[in-house]
């Protein structure tokens, strides 16, 4: 029985399954040796270990996962309130109520840390001359300040993800790369006992294959009705071969800066400033 290349599973199904196994085939560990002498021991004796680490790997990139979407939905709403203040400010440069003059360190709408540079500029601008622009533009003073609180938030998160240990590798490489190993070394015991113990023990009640729970877990998921707060593979994790020596990582889409329609529409700020 060959492990895939590729499978869904739920991990924390897959977890739980494995923490209730390994104290059930632990008796079994002298014949194991005994009758297969060059199995890899390492997968027996260690199996809850890493289905362990794989949970741990797994909240760790849950937790980064949030995070990320938090900084894509600041970043979408920072997006929206640069361009709405742009375009006042460009106004009020125009008709000479503000200075021009910063308005060239202005970088665009397209990434995280350009978003947050603009809001930046043009929150400071606004606030700093606010007595002799208030009233004469759309913009209100709650939108500054939202604006100046946005900058502090995507630039505190871009700072954590910055400062991320180097050469520690992603937490979804790191989640792969242990749930590759633990679905390998599950794999390898499961056979390993299948072989020695024969139709001596019913093998699915003594060590299931994890891919029967997943679909077990679907099958009551299906019974009970989807939940509102469900959301597709919200726990689980695409396995890379286990005999791989790496594990190659995706992009998250929750990692990618928001773009705007209108990117393609705005001119350089420091034309449209000499054109003001």
């Amino acid at each position: 029985m060959r492990c895939p290349r590729r499978t869904t599973l739920d991990i924390w199904s897959a977890v739980a399954t494995t923490m209730g196994v390994v104290p059930e085939i632990a008796p079994y560990r002298a014949t194991l040796l005994r009758e297969l002498p060059n199995f890899d021991v390492r997968a027996f004796d260690r199996l809850g270990d890493y289905a362990l680490a794989t949970a741990y790997a797994h909240t760790r990139r849950s937790r980064d996962r949030e995070s990320s979407a938090q900084l894509r939905a600041r970043a979408e709403r920072g997006l929206v309130l640069r361009q709405l203040l742009w375009k006042d400010v460009r106004t009020l440069v125009g008709r000479g109520l503000l200075p021009a003059g910063r308005l060239e360190n202005l970088t665009g709408a397209v990434g995280f840390k350009n978003i947050a540079n603009d809001l930046e500029i043009l929150t400071g601008l606004l606030a700093e001359n606010w007595s002799s622009v208030e009233g004469k533009c759309a913009t209100t003073s709650a939108e500054v300040r939202e604006g100046s609180a946005l900058v502090v938030e995507i630039v505190r998160v871009l700072g954590l993800r910055e400062q991320a240990p180097a050469g520690a590798g992603t937490t979804a490489d790191r989640r792969a790369r242990a749930f590759a190993l633990f679905v390998g070394s599950y794999e390898k015991v499961r056979r390993a006992m299948e072989f020695i113990l024969g139709d001596r023990e019913d093998i699915d009640a003594l060590i299931p294959s994890l891919y029967a729970v997943r679909n077990a877990s679907r099958k009551r998921k299906a019974a009970k009705g989807p939940s509102a707060a469900e959301t597709p593979a919200a726990s689980g994790v695409t396995a890379p071969n286990p005999t791989s020596p790496s594990a190659s990582a995706t992009a998250d889409p929750a990692d990618v800066a928001p773009k705007s329609k209108e990117a393609n529409k705005v001119v350089e700020p420091n034309k449209e400033a000499a054109a003001a």
